[in-house]
């Protein structure tokens, strides 16, 4: 069975919007990658309020589905069929059923797992640029010129040097993935883009 944090995970990836209108369309999906598409479909006909609603009673009924599933298999199923076809009046009336202690401790855990996710993300990014750094290191140690090999060098360290300024100005998540992006970008990027003290000194 599929452990709490994947489960959170699930739900945290919906990210739903609102949007404005007042019909009553029905949500209409048969897997869960639909999930989010069709929250957001519905919820740009419904008004301001209206959508906010939906956008939390979707959340913590689909969570609710997948706690409840007995197996791993059943869980994206469950949050399919817990939202499959309702309207969003429904939605949310089937949402203020589960009672205020249950709808309380599933949007905290939701809430929670939000909170992390950007973390472990970052986490992510971070823990794939340093490989890429060792491997700019590498490839530094193969190039016959010296001077190319100091110059690739010298560019990790400006990189570095520029991701520690990206955390303070931009967060965590953000410079982690434009590390990550530079790296891609190979040794001879790194060395036109970024010139160390030794060109600067030439």
């Amino acid at each position: 069975m599929t452990t709490l944090p994947l489960r959170l995970a699930l739900v945290v990836s919906l990210g739903l919007a609102a949007g404005c209108g007042s019909t009553e369309p029905r949500l209409s999906l048969t897997k869960y990658d639909q999930v989010q598409s069709e929250i957001e479909r519905v919820s740009k006909e419904l008004d301001a309020s209206q959508a906010a609603k939906l956008k939390t009673a979707a959340e913590v009924l689909a969570m609710h589905a997948m706690m409840s599933a007995t197996s791993e298999d059943a869980q994206a199923l469950a949050s399919v069929d817990a939202l499959n076809g309702k309207t969003p009046s429904e939605v949310i009336a089937a949402y203020e059923k589960l009672g205020p202690e249950v709808q309380l401790k599933i949007g905290q855990q939701i809430a929670t797992a939000r909170a992390e996710s950007p973390l472990k993300e970052a986490n992510d990014y971070r823990q794939k640029a340093i490989w890429l750094h060792g491997q700019m290191i590498q490839q530094a140690e193969k190039y016959e010129d010296r001077r190319k090999s100091i110059y690739l060098k010298e560019a990790c360290i400006e990189v570095e040097k520029a991701y520690t300024e990206k955390q303070r100005t931009d967060g965590d998540l953000a410079a982690a993935k434009w590390l990550n992006q530079e790296y891609e970008q190979g040794p001879e990027y790194l060395i036109n883009t970024y010139p160390g003290a030794s060109r600067l000194n030439e």
